[in-house]
C-alpha cells in the first residue's frame, strides 16, 4: 500500500473516531436533558427532550425504553397537574402514543391512575390495552401479573356498570374486541397463559335479593354467552357469589340460583356446552388486595356480587 493511501486511511479512521465520540457525547447530553425534564416534572420539556432523542440516529437505538419512561412520567405528572385542562392534555397525549410506544405495564399504570380517580370506564380501557399488549415479547408477564391485571380489569368493568342491584340506572360497558371482532378484555385468551384454570369474574348484576337480571346484568350475561360460543368450550362452570350481608345459608342458596339463572340464559341463547353451576355465597369475597387501590365498603360488596366463569386453559 502506498504511503498516500496509508495516510488517507489513517485520516479517515481518525475522523470516524472523532465523529463517533462526538455522537456519543451528544447522545449523553440528550439523555441527561430528558432525565432532567422528568425530574423537574416538566411536561413540555419531557416531550421536547424525547423528540430530540427520537430524531438523533445515534441516540434512538433504545427508543422503546425511553418512550416507556416518557409515558410513565407523564402519567405521574398528571396526578399533580395544576389544572384539569393540563391533566387532560397530559392523559390525551399518553393515550395517543401508547399504541406505538407502550407496553402492558405502562397501560396498566394508566388504568391504575384512572381507577384511582373513579374513572372506571376509562380505567377499563387502559387495562384492556394492557391485556392486548401481553402477547408482546417484553416485558414478560408472570401468572401473578396476569391475575392482578384480570382483577383490575374485571373490577373496573364491574364498577363502570354498577347499577346498585337495580336501585339506579347504569349503562353496561362492553368489552373491547380484537381486529377479528372477537371479545377481548376479561375474555382474552392471552390471560390464560400460565394457568390451567382461571376464574373470570363477570359483572352479572341482579336485582336485590333475586336471581333476576337487571338491564345491565342481562347485557353482561349476553356478552358471556358470546364469549363462551367464540371460545368453543365443551364444559362451562359458573359459580355465584354474594356479599356477606344477611343470613349465610340464604346467601349460599341465592348464589346458586343466580348461577343457575346465568346457565339457563346461556342454554337458551345457543350455548351448546355442558354447564355446571355452584354457589359460594359470601365465602369467597373478591380479592381487593389485587387492585392496588382502596375501595369503600359498598364498592367491595358490589365486587363480591358476581358470577365467575371457571375457564379451562384448553385451546379454542
Amino acid at each position: 500500500m502506498s504511503s498516500i493511501w496509508r495516510r488517507l486511511l489513517i485520516s479517515l479512521s481518525a475522523s470516524l473516531a472523532l465523529a463517533g465520540a462526538a455522537s456519543a457525547a451528544d447522545c449523553d447530553a440528550l439523555i441527561a436533558s430528558f432525565k432532567s425534564a422528568i425530574a423537574d416534572q416538566a411536561f413540555e420539556k419531557v416531550k421536547d427532550a424525547m423528540g430530540a432523542i427520537a430524531d438523533d440516529s445515534a441516540c434512538n437505538f433504545n427508543i422503546d425504553a425511553y418512550r416507556i419512561q416518557e409515558i410513565n412520567s407523564i402519567i405521574d405528572m398528571a396526578g399533580a397537574a395544576p389544572t384539569d385542562d393540563a391533566r387532560k392534555q397530559m392523559i390525551e397525549f399518553v393515550e395517543g402514543i401508547m399504541e406505538i410506544g407502550g407496553d402492558w405495564r405502562s397501560a396498566e399504570h394508566l388504568g391504575d391512575y384512572q381507577a384511582h380517580r373513579g374513572e372506571y370506564e376509562e380505567a377499563l380501557g387502559g387495562y384492556e390495552t394492557a391485556i392486548s399488549f401481553l402477547s408482546r415479547a417484553a416485558p414478560p408477564a408472570t401468572p401473578k401479573d396476569r391475575e392482578e391485571l384480570l382483577a383490575r380489569a374485571a373490577a373496573a368493568k364491574s364498577q363502570a356498570s354498577d347499577d346498585q342491584e337495580g336501585r339506579s340506572s347504569s349503562r353496561f360497558v362492553a368489552s373491547s374486541r380484537d381486529l377479528s371482532g372477537r371479545l377481548g378484555g376479561i375474555y382474552s385468551r392471552e390471560l390464560l397463559r400460565g394457568f390451567e384454570v382461571l376464574a373470570v369474574p363477570v359483572p352479572v348484576n341482579f336485582y336485590f335479593g333475586q336471581a333476576r337480571f337487571t338491564p345491565a346484568g342481562e347485557k353482561a350475561v349476553e356478552e358471556l354467552a358470546e364469549a363462551v360460543k367464540q371460545q368453543n368450550v365443551e364444559t362451562v362452570t359458573l359459580v355465584g357469589h354474594t356479599d356477606p350481608r344477611g343470613d349465610r345459608q340464604y346467601n349460599v342458596e341465592l348464589s346458586k340460583r343466580r348461577a343457575a339463572a346465568a346457565r339457563d340464559y346461556l342454554l337458551s341463547h345457543g350455548v351448546k356446552a355442558r354447564i355446571l353451576v355452584d354457589g359460594k355465597g359470601p365465602d369467597q369475597p373478591f380479592d381487593i388486595s389485587l387492585l392496588g387501590r382502596p375501595v369503600t365498603q359498598e364498592e367491595a360488596w358490589a365486587l363480591d356480587r358476581r358470577v365467575e366463569w371457571i375457564r379451562q386453559g384448553a385451546p379454542d
